[in-house]
């Protein structure tokens, strides 16, 4: 038995990165298991992030900047009979929610800082460690679902939700990724930063692997930076994050969703905030001892981040207890359980 089509409406693309996007496929994800359809919504799919929506099952449809209204989106809705509309973006506000609330469908919105005065939907997921109750008290009546308890993982990722990482005595695979777009640019000084670390500790044999979003604009840069430098591998639009999380020791992250799925892996975090929304996420991190925040990646320079690595490489049992605390937060099984809510919300409401 079907339950019916999802209208998910997200962006992604070099302003305004790939997160929003990426957490919602992992929704369509669950839901098409439980029989459903799905259809995304974007101003943009750059990249490869078409075939992204496409290979969750999903189909894509782009909305033009005169038509993307809460309106818009309430006529579509009835348009395709949808059961749910989630929206997911931090320009989508309490009029947007509103009107697209007019559809008669129940709303879910995925938030990040409870930003608004006012959340005028039936559900609402935060899936941050510093998420609160009392961030929204009195903003809204909608189901709250918060913590990473509810983090959105996709289905490649929560299929090795039973791995179990090895620390090594000493860590030399590094991960990089630092967002599906860096609107900011801070890859280059990563690899900048891992270069130096080679030419000053050669004995590491360092292993890096930079991930470059498919709607990153900078890759032939990026590429020419690592020129040279055999142990740097650039990694463009890649399909097995799962495979890459995986195989680092340690990883320098922005603090976007991704921290969620490196939690899952249990991998020892070096994070840094690419945009405000990001500090609180690595502050909860770095309070419940599951990584270290370097601060703001504008304020590092190449040698700060080289030195921060080193460190954390040199210490095994500081890479255990962050892997340990990471193991703790996310279990892969938070898709699903808030596709459980959304339903159970559907029977309430007859």
């Amino acid at each position: 038995m079907s339950i019916g089509i999802l209208l998910i409406r997200a962006d992604a693309g070099p302003r305004v990165g790939a997160g929003h996007l990426m957490r919602c496929l992992a929704l369509a994800e669950a839901w098409r298991q439980r029989g459903g359809e799905v259809v995304i919504i974007s101003g943009d799919l750059p990249g490869g992030l078409t075939r992204r929506v496409a290979s969750a099952g999903a189909s894509s449809r782009i909305v033009s900047a005169d038509q993307d209204n809460g309106g818009w989106l309430a006529e579509t809705a009835t348009a395709e009979d949808a059961a749910w509309i989630v929206i997911d973006g931090y320009g989508f506000g309490p009029d947007y929610m509103a009107a697209a609330g007019q559809s008669g469908r129940p709303l879910l919105m995925i938030d990040d800082d409870s930003r608004h005065d006012v959340y005028p939907v039936q559900a609402l997921l935060n899936q941050n460690l510093h998420a609160r109750a009392e961030d929204y008290a009195d903003k809204t009546d909608a189901v709250l679902m918060l913590g990473p308890r509810h983090a959105l993982i996709r289905s490649e990722l929560s299929a090795w939700k039973d791995w179990v990482r090895r620390v090594p005595v000493r860590a030399n695979r590094i991960l990089v990724t630092l967002g599906g777009a860096d609107p900011g640019g801070h890859t280059a000084k990563a690899i900048e930063a891992l270069a130096a670390l080679q030419q000053r500790t050669p004995d590491l044999d360092l292993q890096a692997r930079v991930v470059v979003g498919g709607a990153n604009p900078r890759l032939p840069a990026l590429r020419a930076a690592a020129a040279g430098h055999s142990e740097i591998d650039i990694l463009f639009d890649i399909q097995d994050m799962a495979e890459q999380i995986s195989w680092c020791d340690i990883a320098l992250s922005a603090s976007g969703s991704t921290v969620w799925e490196l939690a899952l892996f249990q991998t020892p975090m070096l994070l840094a905030t690419a945009v405000p929304v990001e500090e609180p996420v690595a502050a909860s991190l770095a309070d419940a001892g599951a990584a270290l925040a370097l601060g703001r990646l504008e304020d590092q320079d190449a040698a700060a981040i080289a030195a921060a690595i080193l460190a954390l490489a040199d210490d095994p049992a500081r890479r255990t207890s962050l892997a340990e605390a990471a193991s703790r937060l996310v279990d892969g099984n938070g898709a699903a359980r808030v596709v459980d809510q959304m339903l159970a919300i559907s029977n309430a409401r007859g």
